[in-house]
């Protein structure tokens, strides 16, 4: 398994709306990814931080294979059917000064991330540090019933999507994927 961080330019298409009604974003290809490689989203100007961990879940997506994702375009994406796609499943967002642009100069990131780029040592080391440090901090009310974001019906089977990772189930007490509690006014406690 690789670390990646890549860039996001929010002037351009708005990453924090797609992630948050998705959980996923089906992003152009820049590198040669695997399923299960973790990537580390840099948000450019005005932000200038690493905002999201994300998963690799597909690669070498066509266009025709992406989700449509006009409604998130700032700028008219033209072009798009000429490259392969990777779809990233958000894992965790971070909002701290921790993960600024300066910080990370200062453990070993030369610029601003400006292509996909393989993390390693110092600042991979940090990186993990600080997004360990989020997910516990996030992780803190994890057993306090949480409100599902959506409750879908799906072939006869009731299907949630956590308010907390965005990731769709079957209908359970818990999230498979954070552990988050589900509040449900049907079930006895």
């Amino acid at each position: 398994m690789a670390v990646w961080l890549i860039s996001a330019n929010s002037k351009t298409y708005d990453h924090k709306a797609a992630f948050e009604k998705r959980g996923y974003d089906d992003w152009r290809q820049l590198a040669s990814y695997d399923v299960g490689d973790i990537v580390y989203i840099y948000v450019t100007d005005p932000e200038r931080k690493i905002r999201y961990k994300t998963k690799v879940e597909k690669v070498d997506m066509t266009y025709s294979e992406c989700v449509d994702d006009s409604e998130y375009w700032i700028t008219p994406n033209n072009g798009g059917e000429k490259f392969k796609y990777v779809r990233l499943r958000l894992l965790t967002k971070a909002d701290t000064s921790l993960l600024s642009l300066d910080l990370l100069r200062d453990h070993g990131l030369k610029n601003a991330p400006q292509r996909a780029m393989k993390l390693e040592s110092e600042l991979l080391a940090y990186i993990e540090t600080v997004f360990q440090t989020e997910e516990q901090h996030n992780t803190d009310n994890i057993n306090e019933p949480m409100i599902p974001k959506k409750v879908l019906s799906v072939s006869d089977n009731i299907h949630y999507v956590c308010g907390r990772c965005n990731t769709e189930f079957i209908k359970a007490e818990r999230c498979p994927e954070c552990g988050q509690l589900v509040k449900n006014k049907g079930w006895k406690r």
